[in-house]
């Protein structure tokens, strides 16, 4: 049996994205996005590591 490294090709069909979709899923994303933030800041304040953050359109790190 031969080895063969390269990728198969596979042709892939894709269905189209509805041009509402984020409205309609818009409460859900929100929920996800605000639970992989307040993961990150518990990471970042476990390992005392500071979180860069904008403020009057300037970057500012913000110490645990």
């Amino acid at each position: 049996m031969a080895n063969d490294s390269r990728p198969s090709k596979v042709k892939r069909t894709s269905r189209p994205t509805p041009d509402d979709f984020l409205m309609r899923e818009a409460e859900d994303i929100e929920k996800i996005f605000r639970k992989a933030v307040a993961r990150a800041l518990r990471v970042h304040r476990a390992l005392n590591n500071p979180v860069a953050v904008m403020q009057k359109g300037r970057v500012v790190l913000i110490k645990p």
